[in-house]
Formats: C-alpha cells, structure tokens, sequence
C-alpha cells in the first residue's frame, strides 16, 4: 500500500504543478485618494475576490519585463485619481503577473467605473526585450498586457459584500464586486468602446443559472452579476487561457479524494 500512496501522491504534486503558472493580479493603490485606504481599507477584500477570479480561470503564463542596462519599459495609463495621463519610468513587471492601478474619482451621470489595460513605450538593446512586450512571451495573436488601471465612481452609492458567493438584499445600492470584474474585464482586454461589450441584454448563464453578460454595458441597481460563460469564452477567444473550473478547486477536491482514498486504504 505505501507503494500506491506514493503514486497517488506523485500523481497530485505533477497535476498542482500543471497549474503553478496561474496568473497573479496584483492591485496598486498609489494613485488612490482614500477610496480603498483608511476607514475604506476593508473594500480592498471585494476587489481582491474580484481579482481571485480571474487569477483562478486564466493559466497563461506571461514573461517578466525587466527595465534593466540599456532596456526601459514605460508604463502609460490614466490616474484611477483624476484621469490624468501617467508614464512610470523604467516599469518592472514579475512573471505570470498584471499589475493594476486602482481608485476613485467623481465620473458623474450614471458612469459607474472605467477600466482598461495600459499603453507603454519602451527602448531596447535587445530583440528578445523589444519582442516580449506585446505578448509576454505568448502567441502574437495572443493579448499579453503588463496590466492596467481601474477607477470607480466616487460618488455611486455601493454595496461591497463580504462574501461575494452568496447574494443579499442591497435595493438602490450598485453592486461593486459586479461593476469590478467588469472593468478586470476590460483590462484583460476587452475593449473600452461601447460597441466592444456585448450587446444590451445579452444572455448567457453561470453555473448553469441564466444570467444577463457581466460585460455587457450595464448594470441594474440592486442586482448582482457573475462572470458567465459566454464573458469567459470571450476572452478564450482574445487569447487568454482560460481553465474549464477555478483552478484551486480543481486541485484541491481532487486531492481531497486521494487523501481519502490513501486514509482508507492504508494498512500497516
């Protein structure tokens, strides 16, 4: 029996490293004005499961950008503060990781956020540094961004749940983990025109249940929205690798089974 326990056990350790390439949304709070910080610093929880969703469907694995000797990487995009167009010299980027500057600013009107991947401008003695900026190492036709930024309506009125799994009375408040992965969506690379969401009213379903798109443009107040099938398999098809289950779960019952399986079959 130790025999068939260390092949299980193998077996487990090969499939958990399929998925170690995951990748890590990592948010930056420099550019926020009290937004996320402070008495809000709780809000920070409900963008983080925000990112987990994504961090837990994508497996691409995306190449570091290193600002280093005669290779600099400019990081451009506008102020989640005030909208104010932005360049961080010399950018540095880890592997398998976007990074995503967040915050808030008064939109007005019914605006709710805005989000979208960044630009960059970049110099280089190398070719390989120059060739990986696009894609990260991926496919050409593949999207393979450094990140981006991300701003909410400062003024909105917002619920932000502590448990985004399970979905509460929140009549006349905007649902903010809704209105989060929407814009995640856009930094991911959908795009920020209005005829690049889907269509008003498009349906598709999460977790087998019908459910209006997440990335379609808009929002019912009061009403929360999952990211479904249909705004999963868009991205498949901007090229991001997109695994059939949440990859931590899919490791983690599977492991559960052997274990059991090992704890009811050993023998002394």
């Amino acid at each position: 029996m130790n025999k068939l326990s260390t092949c299980l056990i193998s077996g487990l350790m090969a499939l958990s490293s399929q998925y170690a390439n995951a990748i890590t949304i990592n948010f930056d709070y420099t550019f926020d004005s009290g937004f996320f910080s402070g008495a809000n610093l709780s809000r920070r929880t409900v963008l983080n499961a925000a990112g987990a969703l994504f961090e837990n469907r994508l497996t691409d694995q995306l190449t570091a950008i290193s600002s280093t000797g005669g290779n600099h990487f400019n990081a451009n995009f506008n102020s989640p503060s005030d909208g104010v167009f932005q360049t961080i010299n010399d950018f540095n980027v880890a592997a398998d990781s976007l990074v995503v500057f967040v915050g808030a600013r008064n939109f007005g009107g019914n605006i709710l956020g805005q989000g979208g991947n960044g630009g960059f401008t970049a110099s280089g003695t190398s070719q390989a540094f120059r060739d990986n900026l696009n894609t990260r190492g991926q496919a050409a036709s593949d999207f393979g961004p450094w990140g981006g930024a991300m701003a909410f309506n400062s003024t909105s009125s917002w619920y932000f749940d502590s448990d985004v799994n399970t979905v509460e009375s929140f009549n006349g408040q905007n649902d903010f983990y809704s209105v989060a992965i929407h814009e995640l969506g856009h930094v991911l690379g959908y795009g920020s025109a209005h005829a690049s969401h889907w269509a008003e009213g498009t349906m598709s379903s999460f977790n087998g249940v019908p459910q209006e798109a997440a990335m379609d443009p808009t929002l019912t107040i009061g009403s929360r929205k999952y990211f479904t099938d249909l705004d999963f398999q868009g991205l498949r098809d901007i090229g991001w690798q997109v695994s059939a289950v949440p990859v931590p779960a899919a490791v983690y019952l599977l492991a559960s089974a052997m274990l059991s399986l090992i704890g009811f079959r050993r023998k002394d």
